[in-house]
């Protein structure tokens, strides 16, 4: 439930995405955050507007993004149903967890993103820890044995 959570969460924050990096750089400004994360926001937004005032296609290629996670919250939602048939989708999110931080580690150097953007990125793969106690969990179903909570 928990990951079906934040992949929801993920899908649907795309859509206001002007008004969560205002929010965001209000906050940073607020608060006396660095400068490097101010003026990363800033070049973010700046960014983003220029994707919308151009009528880029990238925009677009988000919003199947955040479909996507919606889709992934959706599978998640419905292995619940029957958790043990389903332990595949629970091995599936493992996986994904597992190759988020490879791909960080690839993509955004070749994007010029600042090198600190890895660990936020990687640190989606903390999603591997309740999907790794409901592999343990459903692997003692499917043996029979007890359940520890």
């Amino acid at each position: 439930m928990l990951v079906a959570i934040g992949l929801f969460v993920s899908g649907v924050t795309i859509w206001p995405w002007e008004f969560e990096l205002e929010l965001a750089l209000s906050l940073c400004t607020t608060l006396g955050m660095p400068e490097l994360l101010t003026t990363l926001l800033e070049s973010i937004l700046a960014d983003m507007r220029m994707l919308r005032d151009s009528g880029s296609f990238v925009l677009y290629i988000a919003d199947w993004l955040a479909y996507a996670h919606l889709v992934l919250a959706a599978l998640f939602l419905m292995a619940l149903k029957d958790p043990v048939r389903n332990i595949l989708v629970v091995r599936f999110g493992l996986l994904c967890c597992a190759t988020v931080p490879i791909l960080a580690l690839v993509c955004i150097p070749m994007r010029g993103i600042p090198l600190f953007w890895i660990a936020v990125d990687s640190s989606f793969a903390l999603a591997a820890l309740p999907l790794w106690v409901a592999l343990r969990d459903l692997r003692a179903a499917e043996s029979g044995e007890a359940v520890s909570t």
